[in-house]
């Protein structure tokens, strides 16, 4: 191709079924990508086709390739160039298997969407629970989150003691296991690679101003208003990361400011799947969706 572009052409992609019983679909993709690198049908070096043509090619999700892609990354089969997309490792290790170095847990959007189904009922029922005591610390938690000048550690451990201080509010103990389960699942290779490409000052800003309107609805023991408070801010950590990942990961000549404009547009018709969050997003008001149509299994 001219001026020396790798780019593999979409007529060329094959469309392979991935491995039977490979477990979640994210792995099932990962594994056939994996498997068309180490038979040089992806050559190493060569850029990987769009997601875009990748979800169709598997008719799945964007959101499960974008997690196979993710932990083709951590296992070193694939590397992310910010602005240009995603290319074969130059040296992928074709002999070792993909999965002994992922963790086998959820894919990070995965983890997300249970999320959302979960602490949106737990943040009701603590606000009808909640003392004092407990929405001060949340209080002091959220300064933190608003501080500019705190360090990542910081604003995680604040973003953190929120999450669980608001389950331990409903006085629940399964309810709180749940919830530290969730946030034991991003201390995760998957999890972390996700944050290291879209650790930024907006996403810091929206989870600040979303943990602001959750705090107020349950200084005023409203359920129902820290319910929907609760499901918009996880809607919107998982749009902020869907918009990043599209920006750092869309090939295209594109300036920034156009590709901002480009990738919301895509991000509005984008098909990236987990059920529940379509209907809910309409409900709210939330804009753009970040999901519509569930997986098809590959």
């Amino acid at each position: 191709m001219p001026n020396g572009d790798k780019r593999i052409s979409d007529s060329h992609v094959p469309s392979p079924s991935p491995p039977a019983g490979a477990g979640r679909l994210y792995r099932q993709i990962a594994e056939a990508i994996r498997l068309r690198i180490s038979d040089s049908t992806f050559a190493a070096g060569s850029r990987l086709p769009a997601e875009r043509d990748l979800a169709s090619r598997f008719s799945v999700s964007r959101t499960s390739v974008r997690e196979a892609l993710i932990a083709l990354e951590i296992g070193g089969f694939v590397e992310v160039r910010g602005g240009s997309g995603i290319y074969v490792s130059k040296s992928p290790p074709y002999l070792r298997p993909l999965f002994e170095t992922v963790d086998a847990g959820p894919g990070p959007f995965e983890l997300l969407h249970a999320r959302w189904l979960v602490e949106g009922e737990v943040a009701a029922l603590a606000a009808r629970t909640i003392d004092q005591e407990t929405l001060t610390r949340l209080a002091e938690a959220l300064r933190i989150l608003q501080n500019d000048a705190a360090s990542a550690a910081e604003h995680d451990d604040a973003d953190r003691c929120c999450h669980l201080g608001i389950a331990e509010a409903t006085g629940n103990s399964a309810l709180v296991q749940t919830v530290r389960m969730y946030w034991d699942q991003r201390r995760g290779p998957m999890w972390q690679k996700l944050v290291e490409h879209f650790r930024t000052p907006q996403l810091r800003a929206v989870v600040a101003a979303d943990h602001n309107r959750i705090l107020d609805a349950l200084r005023r023991r409203a359920p129902a208003r820290a319910r929907e408070a609760m499901r918009r801010h996880l809607i919107a950590v998982t749009r902020e990361f869907g918009k990043g990942w599209e920006l750092v990961t869309e090939p295209g000549q594109l300036s920034r400011p156009r590709a901002r404009t480009v990738a919301g547009r895509q991000w509005r018709s984008a098909q990236l799947g987990l059920p529940g969050f379509s209907n809910a997003i309409q409900a709210a008001t939330v804009p753009p969706d970040p999901v519509a149509d569930c997986d098809r299994p590959v």
